[in-house]
């Protein structure tokens, strides 16, 4: 980035917010960050899940024509 030169950071302000302040917002944000984290392992399971899946559907390994049928059998609902 050519077009910045150190003048421009020297003058640059950063407002710093005092510790409690800091400390308050971690704590509010500390569930969602724990949310992104779940969410990204999640994604990541389920990615892993279709990639193992996908290539046996395909060639027809796995069937899935009567999927609700067998999803009821294995929550132990009426047929």
């Amino acid at each position: 980035m050519g077009h910045i030169q150190r003048g421009h950071l020297t003058g640059a302000k950063v407002y710093v917010p005092e510790k409690n302040l800091l400390d308050a917002l971690g704590r509010q944000m500390q569930p969602v960050f724990e949310q992104i984290f779940q969410n990204d392992l999640e994604a990541r399971r389920l990615a892993e899940l279709r990639d193992s899946l996908l290539p046996r559907l395909l060639s027809g390994e796995l069937d899935v024509s009567d999927w609700e049928h067998a999803v009821e059998d294995s929550q132990g609902a009426p047929a």
